[in-house]
Protein backbone atom coordinates (compact mmCIF):
# COMPACT_ATOMS: atom_id res chain seq x y z
CA UNK A 1 0.00 0.00 0.00
CA UNK A 2 1.39 3.42 -0.91
CA UNK A 3 2.18 6.15 1.62
CA UNK A 4 -0.67 8.51 0.69
CA UNK A 5 -3.25 5.75 1.22
CA UNK A 6 -1.78 4.88 4.61
CA UNK A 7 -1.80 8.55 5.65
CA UNK A 8 -5.39 8.96 4.46
CA UNK A 9 -6.62 5.93 6.39
CA UNK A 10 -4.71 7.08 9.46
CA UNK A 11 -6.29 10.55 9.31
CA UNK A 12 -9.74 8.98 8.94
CA UNK A 13 -9.22 6.83 12.05
CA UNK A 14 -7.89 9.86 13.94
CA UNK A 15 -10.99 11.84 12.97
CA UNK A 16 -13.24 9.10 14.36
CA UNK A 17 -11.21 8.95 17.57
CA UNK A 18 -11.34 12.71 18.08
CA UNK A 19 -15.10 12.74 17.48
CA UNK A 20 -15.49 10.18 20.25
CA UNK A 21 -13.27 12.08 22.69
CA UNK A 22 -14.26 15.69 21.99
CA UNK A 23 -17.90 15.51 20.91
CA UNK A 24 -19.32 15.16 24.43
CA UNK A 25 -18.29 16.13 28.00
CA UNK A 26 -17.53 12.46 28.70
CA UNK A 27 -15.83 10.19 26.12
CA UNK A 28 -18.21 8.07 24.08
CA UNK A 29 -17.38 4.35 23.94
CA UNK A 30 -16.31 3.08 20.54
CA UNK A 31 -19.12 0.53 20.64
CA UNK A 32 -21.57 3.41 20.20
CA UNK A 33 -20.43 3.66 16.57
CA UNK A 34 -20.94 -0.03 15.88
CA UNK A 35 -24.30 -0.87 14.36
CA UNK A 36 -24.34 -4.17 12.45
CA UNK A 37 -28.00 -3.80 11.31
CA UNK A 38 -27.31 -0.37 9.80
CA UNK A 39 -24.13 -1.59 8.13
CA UNK A 40 -25.80 -4.71 6.75
CA UNK A 41 -28.72 -2.80 5.26
CA UNK A 42 -26.37 -0.27 3.66
CA UNK A 43 -24.14 -2.97 2.18
CA UNK A 44 -27.07 -4.92 0.73
CA UNK A 45 -28.76 -1.79 -0.65
CA UNK A 46 -25.57 -0.39 -2.17
CA UNK A 47 -24.50 -3.74 -3.65
CA UNK A 48 -27.92 -4.18 -5.22
CA UNK A 49 -27.90 -0.69 -6.75
CA UNK A 50 -24.37 -1.05 -8.11
CA UNK A 51 -25.08 -4.49 -9.57
CA UNK A 52 -28.19 -3.20 -11.33
CA UNK A 53 -26.28 -0.20 -12.74
CA UNK A 54 -23.12 -1.83 -14.11
CA UNK A 55 -22.22 -4.99 -15.97
CA UNK A 56 -20.48 -7.91 -14.32
CA UNK A 57 -17.40 -7.48 -16.53
CA UNK A 58 -16.87 -3.93 -15.25
CA UNK A 59 -17.52 -4.92 -11.63
CA UNK A 60 -14.77 -7.57 -11.88
CA UNK A 61 -12.29 -4.86 -12.87
CA UNK A 62 -12.89 -2.79 -9.73
CA UNK A 63 -10.73 -4.80 -7.25
CA UNK A 64 -7.66 -4.84 -9.57
CA UNK A 65 -8.10 -1.11 -10.19
CA UNK A 66 -8.19 -0.43 -6.45
CA UNK A 67 -5.06 -2.51 -5.92
CA UNK A 68 -3.22 -0.60 -8.68
CA UNK A 69 -4.28 2.75 -7.23
CA UNK A 70 -3.29 1.96 -3.63
CA UNK A 71 -0.11 -0.06 -4.03
CA UNK A 72 3.35 1.44 -3.79
CA UNK A 73 4.56 2.80 -7.12
CA UNK A 74 7.99 1.33 -7.79
CA UNK A 75 8.28 2.38 -11.42
CA UNK A 76 10.99 4.90 -12.28
CA UNK A 77 9.98 6.55 -15.59
CA UNK A 78 13.09 8.74 -15.78
CA UNK A 79 15.37 5.69 -15.72
CA UNK A 80 13.23 3.84 -18.27
CA UNK A 81 13.38 6.82 -20.63
CA UNK A 82 17.16 6.91 -20.26
CA UNK A 83 17.31 3.16 -20.93
CA UNK A 84 15.30 3.68 -24.13
CA UNK A 85 17.59 6.50 -25.27
CA UNK A 86 20.58 4.18 -24.89
CA UNK A 87 19.14 1.82 -27.52
CA UNK A 88 20.14 1.99 -31.16
CA UNK A 89 17.83 2.18 -34.16
CA UNK A 90 18.70 -1.13 -35.86
CA UNK A 91 18.20 -3.14 -32.64
CA UNK A 92 15.37 -1.03 -31.20
CA UNK A 93 12.74 -3.75 -31.37
CA UNK A 94 14.98 -6.29 -29.64
CA UNK A 95 15.98 -3.72 -27.00
CA UNK A 96 12.34 -2.96 -26.18
CA UNK A 97 11.64 -6.65 -25.84
CA UNK A 98 14.51 -6.90 -23.37
CA UNK A 99 13.10 -3.96 -21.36
CA UNK A 100 9.90 -5.91 -20.74
CA UNK A 101 11.85 -8.12 -18.34
CA UNK A 102 12.78 -5.25 -15.99
CA UNK A 103 9.74 -2.98 -16.38
CA UNK A 104 6.58 -3.24 -14.20
CA UNK A 105 3.73 -5.31 -15.72
CA UNK A 106 1.74 -2.39 -17.20
CA UNK A 107 4.79 -0.79 -18.82
CA UNK A 108 6.12 -4.21 -19.84
CA UNK A 109 2.96 -4.75 -21.85
CA UNK A 110 3.46 -1.37 -23.49
CA UNK A 111 7.06 -2.20 -24.47
CA UNK A 112 5.93 -5.49 -26.05
CA UNK A 113 3.31 -3.64 -28.11
CA UNK A 114 5.80 -0.94 -29.08
CA UNK A 115 8.35 -3.55 -30.16
CA UNK A 116 5.68 -5.16 -32.35
CA UNK A 117 4.86 -1.81 -33.98
CA UNK A 118 8.51 -1.01 -34.63
CA UNK A 119 9.00 -4.46 -36.17
CA UNK A 120 6.28 -3.62 -38.75
CA UNK A 121 8.61 -0.97 -40.22
CA UNK A 122 5.96 1.78 -40.02
CA UNK A 123 6.75 5.47 -40.21
CA UNK A 124 7.14 7.39 -36.91
CA UNK A 125 3.90 9.26 -37.65
CA UNK A 126 2.01 6.00 -38.13
CA UNK A 127 3.43 4.53 -34.92
CA UNK A 128 2.55 7.70 -32.98
CA UNK A 129 -1.00 7.73 -34.35
CA UNK A 130 -1.61 4.09 -33.45
CA UNK A 131 -0.11 4.60 -30.01
CA UNK A 132 -2.21 7.70 -29.27
CA UNK A 133 -5.39 5.83 -30.15
CA UNK A 134 -4.39 2.84 -28.02
CA UNK A 135 -3.42 5.07 -25.09
CA UNK A 136 -6.71 6.97 -25.16
CA UNK A 137 -8.72 3.74 -25.23
CA UNK A 138 -6.64 2.13 -22.48
CA UNK A 139 -6.85 5.22 -20.27
CA UNK A 140 -10.65 5.27 -20.63
CA UNK A 141 -10.73 1.56 -19.81
CA UNK A 142 -8.53 2.01 -16.74
CA UNK A 143 -10.65 4.94 -15.54
CA UNK A 144 -13.98 3.07 -15.90
CA UNK A 145 -13.81 1.34 -12.47
CA UNK A 146 -13.65 4.79 -10.87
CA UNK A 147 -17.22 5.40 -12.03
CA UNK A 148 -18.33 2.25 -10.21
CA UNK A 149 -16.62 3.28 -6.95
CA UNK A 150 -17.99 6.81 -7.20
CA UNK A 151 -21.50 5.54 -7.93
CA UNK A 152 -21.26 3.20 -4.95
CA UNK A 153 -20.65 6.24 -2.76
CA UNK A 154 -23.69 8.08 -4.10
CA UNK A 155 -25.84 4.97 -3.82
CA UNK A 156 -24.77 4.51 -0.19
CA UNK A 157 -25.94 8.02 0.68
CA UNK A 158 -29.28 7.53 -1.10
CA UNK A 159 -29.85 4.13 0.47
CA UNK A 160 -29.10 5.61 3.89
CA UNK A 161 -31.80 8.26 3.39
CA UNK A 162 -34.30 5.59 2.40
CA UNK A 163 -33.44 3.62 5.54
CA UNK A 164 -33.74 6.77 7.66
CA UNK A 165 -37.22 7.50 6.31
CA UNK A 166 -38.31 3.96 7.10
CA UNK A 167 -36.75 4.27 10.56
CA UNK A 168 -38.57 7.57 11.25
CA UNK A 169 -41.85 5.95 10.28
CA UNK A 170 -41.06 3.21 12.79
CA UNK A 171 -40.28 5.82 15.49
CA UNK A 172 -43.52 7.71 14.88
CA UNK A 173 -45.54 4.52 14.98
CA UNK A 174 -44.13 3.55 18.39
CA UNK A 175 -44.31 6.76 20.37
CA UNK A 176 -46.13 4.87 23.09
CA UNK A 177 -42.81 3.12 23.91
CA UNK A 178 -40.41 5.97 24.84
CA UNK A 179 -37.79 3.51 26.06
CA UNK A 180 -37.22 2.32 22.47
CA UNK A 181 -36.90 5.79 20.90
CA UNK A 182 -33.19 6.00 21.73
CA UNK A 183 -32.50 2.74 19.91
CA UNK A 184 -34.43 3.74 16.78
CA UNK A 185 -32.88 7.22 16.64
CA UNK A 186 -29.41 5.76 17.13
CA UNK A 187 -30.08 3.31 14.31
CA UNK A 188 -31.09 6.15 11.97
CA UNK A 189 -28.11 8.35 12.76
CA UNK A 190 -25.65 5.47 12.52
CA UNK A 191 -27.05 4.64 9.09
CA UNK A 192 -26.55 8.25 7.97
CA UNK A 193 -23.04 8.31 9.46
CA UNK A 194 -22.01 5.14 7.65
CA UNK A 195 -23.43 6.36 4.35
CA UNK A 196 -21.78 9.79 4.46
CA UNK A 197 -18.46 8.44 5.74
CA UNK A 198 -18.25 5.77 3.04
CA UNK A 199 -19.21 8.18 0.26
CA UNK A 200 -17.17 11.26 1.10
CA UNK A 201 -14.24 9.82 3.06
CA UNK A 202 -13.62 6.60 1.15
CA UNK A 203 -15.44 6.03 -2.16
CA UNK A 204 -15.00 9.45 -3.76
CA UNK A 205 -11.29 9.88 -2.82
CA UNK A 206 -10.63 6.34 -4.00
CA UNK A 207 -12.37 7.02 -7.35
CA UNK A 208 -10.20 10.09 -7.87
CA UNK A 209 -7.10 8.06 -7.11
CA UNK A 210 -8.08 5.41 -9.67
CA UNK A 211 -8.48 8.13 -12.32
CA UNK A 212 -5.19 9.73 -11.33
CA UNK A 213 -3.39 6.38 -11.58
CA UNK A 214 -4.79 5.76 -15.07
CA UNK A 215 -3.81 9.25 -16.27
CA UNK A 216 -0.34 8.91 -14.75
CA UNK A 217 0.24 5.63 -16.59
CA UNK A 218 -0.98 7.20 -19.85
CA UNK A 219 1.50 10.07 -19.40
CA UNK A 220 4.30 7.59 -18.82
CA UNK A 221 3.53 5.62 -21.96
CA UNK A 222 3.48 8.85 -23.97
CA UNK A 223 6.92 9.72 -22.61
CA UNK A 224 8.22 6.24 -23.43
CA UNK A 225 6.78 6.37 -26.95
CA UNK A 226 8.30 9.78 -27.65
CA UNK A 227 11.68 8.42 -26.54
CA UNK A 228 11.21 5.32 -28.71
CA UNK A 229 10.29 7.40 -31.76
CA UNK A 230 13.26 9.67 -31.14
CA UNK A 231 15.61 6.68 -31.28
CA UNK A 232 13.68 5.30 -34.26
CA UNK A 233 14.07 8.55 -36.23
CA UNK A 234 17.59 9.38 -35.05
CA UNK A 235 16.69 12.47 -33.03
CA UNK A 236 19.40 13.76 -30.63
CA UNK A 237 18.90 12.48 -27.09
CA UNK A 238 19.25 15.97 -25.54
CA UNK A 239 16.32 17.27 -27.61
CA UNK A 240 14.25 14.23 -26.69
CA UNK A 241 14.82 14.77 -22.97
CA UNK A 242 13.47 18.30 -23.29
CA UNK A 243 10.37 17.13 -25.17
CA UNK A 244 9.47 14.32 -22.78
CA UNK A 245 10.07 16.39 -19.63
CA UNK A 246 6.43 17.52 -19.55
CA UNK A 247 5.15 13.96 -19.83
CA UNK A 248 7.53 12.80 -17.11
CA UNK A 249 6.34 15.57 -14.80
CA UNK A 250 2.74 14.43 -15.25
CA UNK A 251 3.80 10.81 -14.78
CA UNK A 252 5.08 11.28 -11.23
Amino acid sequence: MDLSTIVGIGCLLLLVLLSLLMGTPTPVPATALIGPPSLLLLLVGTATSVTLSFGVALLKRVPPAIRRATRTDKEEPDKLVEAILQLSGPTLSQGLTALTQSAPPESGRFFREAAALIALDLTPEQVRSIHQEQTALRCATDEAPAAVVEAAGWFTVRVSFVIIVVGLITVLSRLESPSMLGYYLSFNFLTLLYGLAFAYLLAHPLARKIRYTAQRHAARTRAYMEAILAVYSGEPAALTRQRVATYLEAAR
